[in-house]
């Protein structure tokens, strides 16, 4: 029954999502020297504050969790539903022949960069489906919260404290 709304709700959205990703594709985000705040490094810390910066901005409930990972809440319901998510990268290596790691560029409705696939993109892809949801109205009994990790790609000890901590 909300399928025409939906449709309708991302007919011109595609720039969004290709920005959205951009923003958090620039962001170098291996891991590096724990620090206050930044348990894998300033590089996650950076993608994780501008991811939850673009979930505010989007009209969810961003919360920084000691920097090990941000969530995002669709409302204030008891959760129903978790999409997992991480925002650093393995480090870049060689042989980029379209654009640097962190210069994200779109070629032929593809979007090149460094987490691009894995995992930048889906996890805007997500919080977006969560705008659409909020903007559109649609009715829940539970809320969705989108975990955003910063460290999948070495041992996801990002993961292991939030739930240590937050049990679903």
């Amino acid at each position: 029954m909300y399928k025409e709304r939906i449709d309708a709700y991302f007919a011109d959205k595609e720039q969004m999502l290709v920005d959205a990703v951009c923003r958090l594709v620039r962001i170098g985000s291996e891991e590096g020297e724990p620090a206050p705040g930044a348990p894998f490094g300033s590089g996650p810390a950076a993608a994780l504050d501008e991811a939850l910066k673009l979930a505010a901005e989007w009209g969810l409930i961003a919360a920084n969790h000691e920097g090990y990972v941000g969530t995002a809440d669709l409302n204030g319901m008891e959760d129903a539903l978790h999409i997992l998510g991480h925002l650093d990268v393995v480090a870049p290596g060689e042989g980029w022949s379209v654009t640097e790691p962190y210069a994200p560029k779109l070629v032929d409705g593809m979007i090149y960069g460094r987490g691009t696939d894995d995992d930048k993109g889906p996890l805007v892809a997500s919080l977006l489906a969560m705008k659409a949801v909020r903007d559109l109205g649609i009715p829940l009994k539970a809320n969705c919260k989108c975990i955003l990790g910063t460290n999948e790609e070495s041992g996801s000890g990002d993961i292991a404290w939030y739930f240590a901590r937050h049990p679903f």
